[in-house]
């Protein structure tokens, strides 16, 4: 959260390394105690993931660590693990997930630049949309790629420099069609709030002269930093 009159235009053109450190690991203060080990493990994962092959079972990972880290809504989290199980219940239908995983692999490392394709991939696991796709590829790739969702692209909106952008223009009228309820991104939208994020952490390593900033950092300031 925002520290006291300080607005998100003047965190995205601030300089202060020390000040977007303190948004980021502030974000640990939001995390539910029950969440913290889970959060802590999926954080530091892309340093032991390089490939698909490093884990061993892709069904058991999805449904007992990335779905309950994306989807901490209790109810949301038990919707889509009841349609995750029911899809991949039986050893066939557990291959064709393993088959989309390493598929994803493939893609981000042959050409991660091609952030839609990148997306697409993890999309066509069953329960699995926009914001799920952004959340698997981010934590293994967080130096190619930011979590995209709501909360995040509400901010994204209220930025000066998109403002007259056509896709967050859009986004705005979508945002507050759906006044304050939850609405789903596009693939489009999606698609460019992560090369906002990419663009953010290459201003930020190149102005402070650093490596430390990548995308899924400026994506947790960005989700942090929510009113």
């Amino acid at each position: 959260m925002l520290k006291t009159k300080l607005t998100i235009n003047k965190l995205w053109l601030s300089e202060d390394e020390k000040l977007w450190k303190s948004i980021l690991n502030d974000s640990w203060s939001r995390v539910k105690p029950g969440n913290f080990g889970l959060e802590k493990e999926l954080y530091t994962i892309h340093r032991r993931v390089k490939k698909f092959k490093d884990i061993d079972n892709w069904y058991l990972f999805i449904l007992d660590k990335y779905l309950p880290w994306k989807y901490t809504a209790a109810n949301r989290l038990a919707r889509i693990k009841s349609l995750f199980k029911e899809e991949y219940k039986v050893v066939k239908a557990k291959k064709r997930l393993d088959l989309i995983i390493k598929s994803m692999f493939d893609e981000i490392l042959t050409n991660p630049n091609n952030i839609k394709r990148c997306l697409k991939e993890p999309m066509k696991i069953k329960g699995i949309g926009i914001a799920g796709a952004s959340g698997i590829i981010s934590i293994f790739f967080p130096m190619h790629f930011g979590v995209i969702d709501q909360f995040v692209a509400k901010n994204v909106v209220r930025i000066k420099e998109f403002e007259k952008d056509p896709i967050v223009m859009n986004l705005k009228r979508k945002i507050n069609k759906a006044e304050n309820k939850d609405f789903y991104l596009s693939l489009t939208e999606g698609v460019f709030l992560i090369e906002i994020m990419r663009k953010k952490s290459k201003e930020l390593n190149k102005k402070l002269k650093t490596k430390f900033w990548t995308p899924r950092k400026v994506d947790i300031v960005l989700w942090n930093s929510r009113d």
